[in-house]
């Protein structure tokens, strides 16, 4: 026997014969069920005699405004609602369990260290100022070859500036070729913006035979950097 057969035996019929069942407690289908039971014939035996058996169909609900509908015993309205509340529980603890959130850890950015600019000795860039004279002599590039001389170089037997520019330009251009070479350089610093520079020379014009020289140039530190101020050599010897 249900529980709502069981407290269909023991509730008093309402006015009228008619069994309906209006318990704003219960959801629409345990409330269709209840009432099915009460009008189920098989439980007359069980309703008191002075109830008359249910009709065959259902009667309409009455308004609630008609007269008060039977309710169900609070105990039985009690075990329903905790029927209804351990079956929501049980669907809860099926449904699937969200995996849980794990921490991301994010890498520290690497900050991109400059490298540090490489401190180029005087020494260093005195001896590649050298190379590169005598280079830029040996293109015949005779305005590249003045811009290692400073504005106030002295030329050597009391020659004007000028007049040995123009000597210069003249002599260069004049030769179909030269070569021109400095070995054994050694760089001498008399202070942070003076030094001395003694090497051997090799100087050969239009494909002849190379002559030989011990040279010094004096070099002073400018704003736009090394320049050649004074320059003396020895007597040339030929190979």
């Amino acid at each position: 026997m249900s529980l709502i057969e069981n407290a269909a035996g023991r509730m008093p019929a309402p006015a009228g014969g008619k069994t309906v069942i209006n318990v704003p407690e219960l959801d629409e289908r345990v409330r269709k069920s209840a009432e099915r039971a009460l009008n189920d014939p098989r439980l007359r035996t069980r309703l008191p005699p002075d109830m008359p058996p249910p009709a065959s169909e259902p009667a309409a609900r009455i308004p609630a405004q008609a007269a008060p509908a039977a309710r169900l015993p609070q105990s039985v309205v009690a075990l329903v609602s905790c029927c209804i509340g351990a079956g929501m529980t049980y669907l809860a603890m099926r449904s699937p369990t969200p995996p849980p959130v794990m921490p991301v850890e994010v890498p520290p950015v690497a900050v991109a260290t400059p490298a540090p600019t490489p401190v180029v000795r005087d020494e260093d860039a005195i001896r590649a100022l050298v190379q590169s004279w005598a280079v830029t002599w040996s293109q015949r590039d005779v305005e590249g070859y003045l811009r290692f001389y400073s504005t106030g170089f002295t030329p050597a037997a009391g020659v004007e500036p000028e007049t040995w520019r123009r000597q210069r330009r003249e002599r260069i251009l004049g030769k179909r070729s030269i070569a021109v070479a400095a070995d054994e350089v050694r760089v001498t610093l008399d202070s942070p913006r003076r030094a001395r520079v003694q090497f051997r020379q090799s100087y050969a014009a239009n494909g002849g035979r190379p002559q030989l020289d011990s040279k010094e140039l004096v070099l002073q530190r400018e704003d736009a950097g090394w320049r050649i101020v004074a320059e003396a050599s020895a007597p040339s010897l030929t190979r």
